[in-house]
């Protein structure tokens, strides 16, 4: 796995509860603020992402899992910041994740 300082991306204010996401060039991380929880999950495991429409109140991106059809949803909050906002970050996450899952998926194929 990637070390710390090797982060593509970092967003506060992701939840719940409130923590932090990570993406790195061959996982995604979540981190509570307020305890040692850490939820890690591979790309292997990612098959898809999936994000809220436009007209909901919250700006999420799901996850969807290989293993059962396992979803991870992530709510961006951040009360500083406006519904546009929050929707520019989900999608610049989605984006960034997108691109490193594709570059991830290409390099394992050409070993």
């Amino acid at each position: 796995m990637a070390h710390e300082n090797e982060a593509l991306l970092r967003v506060e204010n992701v939840k719940s509860p409130i923590g932090q996401l990570i993406l790195f060039d061959d996982h995604i991380e979540w981190r509570d603020n307020a305890s040692p929880e850490v939820f890690t999950c591979n790309f292997d495991r990612i098959v898809g992402q999936r994000v809220s429409p436009p007209h909901r109140a919250r700006a999420q991106l799901e996850l969807v899992l290989r293993n059962d059809d396992e979803q991870v949803t992530f709510v961006f909050f951040d009360p500083r910041a406006s519904q546009e906002e929050l929707a520019q970050q989900r999608d610049n996450v989605k984006q960034q994740l997108q691109t490193a899952l594709f570059q991830h998926f290409q390099l394992v194929h050409n070993q």
